[in-house]
């Protein structure tokens, strides 16, 4: 048997499971009603008049003379046989060859498997190479639309650094970091919006509550503008976090500082050109500059990517 054809050898043997693996003649066709994808042909044999072997060689004739039809089913109702294993059924019947009756139901379901063993080994083989190659394709995919799609983001930030319009600028910047957030699913929960000079916004990170607030102005931020910021995050729970992203960066006394702040981090323009260069994901990066706070209490880390 290969995987376009059933061989002789397997039909003969599926014929024999089916005329033994059941007494009654009801219980076979209930089986075969349960089996089979295509069971109006079950109806077509004469169940009646035939006797069981009869019965099961029509219809294992019928379909294996139409594969275009049949095929599947087929190949579906001999894994199902070759994997038959309840036999109780034999023990309710009266008198005393049921023994016999259910030896020869085992050996014929085994002598199946056995012919057919090899087959199902190499179907399965082929379906998981088939769900590999899917896997891998998929994630080529991925890869490749994710690296468009960042490149995409690059050529807008660069694009952006250009505009000499301050107010046009934030406006875009706005909708630039709404798009950047939902590609890295950080799951903004509304739009980030822009409030006076700066961008406000909320957004999820590992299970966390950020509060973000973005600026990009000529000079770098002061620590009083951090100040009003981390006062914002007190007035929120208690687990809320902070990103503070200033794409010309903070002054020293703000990026050295350490244990002045409990909830907030900084993010720059370096730091984001890592993320659009792929040196790093927005995720990574959020993810290691939290830590780095969390053990050193410098709220401005740089990652090396």
């Amino acid at each position: 048997m290969n995987n376009k054809t059933v061989s002789p050898s397997a039909l003969i043997c599926l014929k024999e499971a089916l005329a033994k693996i059941y007494w009654y003649k009801s219980d076979l066709r209930s089986f075969l009603s349960y089996s089979m994808n295509n069971a109006p042909i079950i109806s077509t044999i004469d169940w009646e008049h035939a006797n069981k072997y009869e019965a099961v060689s029509q219809l294992v004739d019928r379909m294996y003379g139409r594969p275009d039809i049949y095929l599947d089913s087929l190949i579906q109702l001999i894994r199902d046989v070759c994997n038959f294993n309840d036999f109780s059924h034999f023990d309710r019947l009266q008198g005393a060859d049921r023994k016999k009756r259910k030896g020869e139901a085992l050996t014929a379901v085994d002598a199946l498997r056995k012919n057919c063993g090899s087959y199902f080994s190499m179907i399965e083989a082929e379906e998981a190479a088939k769900v590999k190659k899917e896997q891998y394709t998929a994630q080529l995919q991925h890869t490749l639309d994710y690296n468009r799609k960042l490149e995409e983001f690059r050529v807008k930030y660069y694009t952006l650094t250009r505009m000499s319009n301050s107010q046009k600028r934030g406006y875009e910047f706005e909708r630039y970091l709404n798009e950047l957030f939902v590609f890295f699913d950080l799951s903004p929960r509304s739009s980030f919006k822009i409030v006076g000079e700066q961008i406000d916004g909320a957004f999820t990170h590992d299970m966390n509550d950020y509060l973000l607030e973005a600026k990009w102005q000529d000079l770098p931020i002061e620590r009083t503008e951090i100040d009003i910021f981390e006062a914002k995050i007190s007035r929120k729970l208690k687990t809320t976090l902070g990103l503070f992203i200033s794409i010309n960066g903070f002054v020293d006394v703000v990026s050295n500082s350490t244990s002045l702040y409990r909830s907030v981090i900084l993010m720059d323009s370096q730091d984001l050109i890592q993320v659009l260069e792929n040196r790093i994901s927005l995720h990574e990066l959020i993810m290691l500059k939290r830590r780095h706070a969390s053990e050193t209490g410098e709220i401005m880390y740089r990652v090396n990517g």
